[in-house]
């Protein structure tokens, strides 16, 4: 999953077997980065009507192509840009901001959610993490460590930042050991700022109408990446 190397479909045989593919990918990609550059009501309510018509281009190749035609990308030329079912999320995000090649984002941030994967998803939606998307920490048994290997995966490999805020086990836990090793594996320095008294302030000082409090030991880690 958090591979840098990370390409759609293995791009160099999707784009050797249909390059028609790629360029509706792109098309997609790129209309939708100017709906977020547009400035008027007008302009944008355009663009989404353009994004629909390229996504109604990009099933059709999709429909001619069963072999290339994975549930990935049938999912993301589904998903509209406004969009309230699950299907993006079932999707790499990559795919969602999707590039060719992939670059990746100077900063990625991240707040994730505290649940355990079994109230979150089947055991066989488990098991397609590992087998299909290629997750290495599902064995954490927590939803946060797979937005912690999304976040390594969006961020630049050279040099992009990644702060996540997790619990405090992610310095110590035994089953959290193999998110450890996502971050070392991709980060060539990593920070960690410890939050650790129950109830305390996180935001020291900050000039704030509440005073918010930490109910959770957690660890503001950083990571900047040098893979």
């Amino acid at each position: 999953m958090a591979s840098p190397d990370w390409q759609p479909d293995r791009p160099q045989r999707l784009a050797a077997a249909d390059p028609k593919l790629i360029a509706a990918l792109t098309a997609v990609a790129e209309n939708r980065a100017k709906w977020f550059d547009a400035h008027t009501e007008d302009e944008k309510q355009e663009l989404l009507g353009q994004d629909s018509v390229l996504r109604d281009h990009l099933k059709v190749l999709l429909q001619g192509n069963s072999e290339l035609a994975s549930p990935e990308l049938i999912g993301f030329a589904e998903a509209p840009l406004f969009n309230i079912n699950p299907t993006p999320a079932k999707t790499d995000a990559r795919l969602l901001f999707y590039e060719n090649p992939w670059r990746g984002f100077d900063i990625v941030i991240g707040n994730p959610p505290y649940e355990a994967l079994s109230k979150s998803m089947e055991r066989a939606q488990i098991n397609a993490l590992k087998t299909e998307k290629e997750y290495q920490t599902t064995n954490v048994g927590d939803l946060y460590p797979l937005f912690c290997e999304v976040a390594l995966a969006l961020a630049k490999p050279k040099k992009g930042v990644v702060t996540m805020v997790v619990p405090l086990s992610i310095a110590f836990g035994q089953k959290q050991m193999s998110l450890r090793s996502r971050f070392e594996s991709h980060a060539g320095e990593i920070s960690l700022r410890h939050y650790d008294n129950i109830p305390d302030t996180i935001f020291n000082g900050a000039p704030t109408l509440k005073s918010w409090k930490n109910r959770q030991r957690v660890t503001i880690c950083t990571g900047v990446l040098d893979s």
